[in-house]
């Protein structure tokens, strides 16, 4: 995407980095949160979800700049 919109590859890729590093906190602190009372294939698939879901979601914002 950062390429399309000729930007700087360096941004993009501390934009990744960064967005990578934030995906990783937020998936370890839902999946400790939720781990208490469900199962871990419950808790797996929920985090799988809410990443599916904030990736279509992140292409339909990146679309619509266009």
């Amino acid at each position: 995407m950062n390429g399309t919109a000729k930007k700087i590859p360096v941004q993009g890729a501390a934009l990744g980095g960064l967005g990578a590093f934030a995906g990783a906190i937020a998936g370890y602190s839902v999946r400790q949160r939720f781990n208490r009372g469900m199962s871990d294939f419950a808790v797996a698939l929920l985090e799988d979800a809410l990443a599916v879901g904030g990736g279509v979601i992140a292409l339909v914002i990146a679309a619509s700049v266009e």
